[in-house]
């Protein structure tokens, strides 16, 4: 039991957000977020000039919510070819999240949704995070907008850049893991299977 739980433990610290700061050259730029009582389009919402500009850090906090949120910010790619790179968002809290990109004619294309009233099965990847795919095209600064439906609870998250590599590397740490785990509770029943027949 404690072997399974400290398993447990291990895979979480393994995709704790905070411990996965790898130095990329891809970082979160120009962030700055707004509060909005009513559901809005992205197209009126980038109209609005009363943004509040964050500090810049990957971290947010923004306490307990009764409104919704919108971020804005921006991810430059300076390499003379397109680069895949994956925005993690660890909190289980947000109902709902919807990502856009400002695509070079000026017009939106959403990356998907994704949130707690969302199974897990419609995630691009089935991992504890939230994890949006993000194509970059070669030498572009390209501009992206957040919508986050977090009402009710204490929305405070990371929003952190990662590569594929960094990516499948968490990934395969947390499968090992976890298969490690169910191996163990194999053997456990296996083993209280066998006693139980043994001393009928």
């Amino acid at each position: 039991l404690f072997l399974c739980l400290a398993l447990l433990l291990y895979a979480q610290k393994q995709m704790n957000l905070n411990d996965l700061k790898e130095n990329s050259i891809y970082s979160l730029r120009e962030i700055a977020w707004l509060k909005t009582e009513t559901a809005l389009s992205v197209d009126s919402v980038s109209k609005r000039n009363d943004f509040y500009v964050h500090d810049g850090k990957a971290g947010l906090s923004l306490g307990f919510m009764s409104e919704l949120v919108w971020l804005r910010f921006r991810i430059k790619n300076p390499d003379s070819q397109p680069r895949k790179i994956y925005m993690a968002i660890g909190d289980f809290l947000i109902f709902k999240m919807e990502l856009f990109q400002r695509d070079s004619n000026g017009s939106f294309r959403s990356l998907g949704i994704m949130g707690r009233n969302f199974p897990v099965a419609s995630r691009v990847y089935k991992t504890n995070y939230f994890i949006y795919p993000i194509y970059l095209p070669a030498s572009t600064d390209m501009e992206y907008y957040f919508y986050i439906d977090a009402r009710g609870v204490s929305l405070q998250f990371m929003l952190l850049l990662m590569s594929e590599d960094t990516l499948h590397r968490q990934e395969n740490i947390l499968l090992y893991t976890f298969g490690v785990f169910m191996g163990i509770l194999l053997l456990s029943a296996i083993f209280h299977l066998f006693l139980f027949i043994y001393n009928r």
